[in-house]
Order: C-alpha cells, then structure tokens, then sequence
C-alpha cells in the first residue's frame, strides 16, 4: 500500500532517478517532472495535485530560481510540503526560502536516509496539524487563544 504521492520537479536526471528510486523504495508513488512548466502544465491540464503528500523540488530549476518554483508550488498546491534540493545554500537564501514556505531542503547527493527522516517528520507534522484542527472543530474540544 503506498505512503503517499510525492511531485518530483527537476533536479538533473541521475539525482533524479537517485531520489526517484528511494521514494520507490519507502513505498511512495511517485509524480516525476523535468522542470517547473512541465508541473504548470499538470496544474492547467486539471491533474488534481491537492493530493500530493509532498513537492520535492530542486532549488535549480531551468529558466527559474528556487524562490520562483517555492512561490509557483505553494501557490498551486499549497497543503503539501516543499522539500528543496540543493548542492548548498547559505542561511540568508534558506531564511528567505523558509519564509516563502519550504518545509525542509537536502543537500545533493540526497542520501536515502536522509530522505526518509525528512519525509516521516513531515509527516508526524501533518497528522498533527490535522489531529490539532480536528481538535479546534470538535464541539466538546476547547481550545485556549
């Protein structure tokens, strides 16, 4: 049974496979796109990415700089975490990033672990925020402001 779906946007064609191949492993499907328009593309031709689990996007997008891709995910499919992938990044760029809504980054080579410890954090996080809303909705449920 699959963990979940995963959009794999850009990153060169051996990390690709690399990330493609443990997320295969970890029992996710996988959604797998060279570059940002061909992610625009899955949007406009009605692809329903609201059930994506997670966006796993290189921060090097051909004709885009990561801010650009974070903005462009966030927007389109804004309940699903972005994991960026990176060769390095300074902290002012994943300050910035993170403020535009990045849940993590890894640095390439993307080791297998590395992935699956970032994956199963977000997820923990996400049933959390749901069991948290769930606990705010609920009539008997009070919640402090």
């Amino acid at each position: 049974m699959p963990r979940g779906t995963v959009l794999l946007v850009g990153a060169g064609a051996d990390v690709r496979e690399a990330v493609k191949a443990t997320l295969s492993h970890l029992s996710y499907n996988v959604i797998e796109v060279d570059a940002q328009e061909e992610a625009i593309r899955l949007v406009a031709g009605g692809r329903d990415l609201f059930m994506v689990d997670a966006v796993i996007c290189d921060v090097r997008l051909p004709m885009t700089s990561g801010g650009q891709a974070v903005t462009y995910c966030r927007s389109h499919i804004p309940f699903s975490p972005i994991i960026l992938l990176t060769n390095s990044l300074e902290p002012t760029k994943a300050s910035q990033l993170f403020k535009l809504g990045v849940a993590d980054y890894l640095v390439k080579p993307v080791r297998p672990c590395q992935l699956e410890a970032v994956l199963d954090e977000l997820s923990k996080r996400s049933l959390h925020t749901v069991h948290s809303d769930a606990v705010c909705q609920s009539p008997q449920g009070s919640r402090a402001s």
